[in-house]
């Protein structure tokens, strides 16, 4: 959008992405961008006509899970959620096993992680 395209969508299977994209599209301005809950790998007629599409992170995760391993671990770096809010949204599927350490910065007075990263193992 801040490159001059004017017809953009951004699709995610969770709503909880779109919710935080939602959040993002407001910060910078860009109310011309449209937003859907989508499944990629069934979508919808709505998804058709389309010139170019981008992926970032969806073939990643459905790579990294092969057979859906029983007691697969799952390591996420995200600089969108925090350790809490994360902790929060793989609560029912997940036990986190560690918290990997990132690079900390001082603002204000307060100390934060600009990255989170943790690693989660499937609950048996």
């Amino acid at each position: 959008a801040k490159s001059g395209y004017r017809n953009l969508t951004g699709i995610d299977y969770s709503p909880s992405a779109i919710q935080l994209s939602e959040k993002v599209r407001e910060k910078e301005g860009m109310s011309n961008i449209k937003l859907k809950v989508e499944d990629f790998l069934a979508p919808s007629a709505e998804l058709s006509g389309f010139e170019i599409c981008i992926d970032k992170g969806t073939f990643d995760a459905i790579s990294l899970n092969p057979d859906n391993a029983e007691e697969g671990f799952f390591l996420i770096t995200s600089c969108n959620w925090t350790k809490e809010e994360l902790l929060n949204e793989f609560r029912e599927g997940f036990e986190i096993l560690e918290e990997l350490p990132t690079p900390k910065f001082c603002f204000g007075g307060r100390i934060g992680n600009s990255v989170t990263a943790l690693v989660f193992q499937r609950k048996k």
